[in-house]
């Protein structure tokens, strides 16, 4: 190889050195270029890794939302249902809540004194409610009964309030004020 080298005059030795430099220069500025752009593409996948990341919590956002739409969806045809199947008749609805109140009565076996019912009207909800107040005497297991059967009722009736007027320690003996609510359409 140095004979070779040796049979070029200083001329062409002068260009085999410029060109030996000017590719090994370049070899350089190429190796320090791509460390900037390893670097750079480094930044570049993290950054879509990050997007990547966000989308996929945007997606999940978006079918969690496109569900709780489509329950939304489905609400109208469930009030409908539920007034149709639930709540009482605007004709008939307080003669059905009398009976319907007789009925769960009987089931329990309690006497009831009388019964006093207010109403109540929700323009906006297109419902009203009626309230059955009345005293209650008997013992804690005649009551768990007549809340179960107002709980397994088919109609849709809430104890809203339960009064405690006097419990006798020794007997078990209850007295009660109750607030019973039906519901019906206007």
């Amino acid at each position: 190889m140095k004979g070779i080298f040796n049979l070029l005059n200083s001329t062409e030795k002068r260009v085999l050195v410029v060109i030996t430099s000017l590719l090994a220069g370049s070899l350089i500025f190429l190796f320090l270029f791509s460390l900037g752009e390893k670097r750079k593409n480094s930044h570049i996948l993290e950054s879509l890794r990050a997007s990547e990341k966000q989308y996929e919590k945007f997606d999940l956002g978006r079918t969690e939302k496109k569900r709780e739409w489509l329950a939304w969806e489905q609400a109208p045809r469930d009030m409908e249902e539920l007034k149709s199947s639930y709540f009482y008749s605007d004709k008939e609805g307080l003669n059905e809540l009398r009976l319907d109140l007789q009925q769960i009565f009987s089931e329990s076996n309690i006497n009831v004194s009388q019964i006093k019912y207010d109403y109540a009207e929700f323009e906006k909800e297109k419902v009203k409610k009626v309230n059955a107040s009345f005293n209650f005497s008997g013992s804690y297991l005649a009551l768990r009964k007549f809340l179960d059967s107002v709980e397994r009722f088919p109609k849709f009736l809430i104890v809203e309030k339960v009064d405690f007027l006097k419990i006798e320690p020794q007997s078990g003996f209850l007295q009660l004020k109750i607030v019973l609510a039906g519901y019906y359409e206007s």
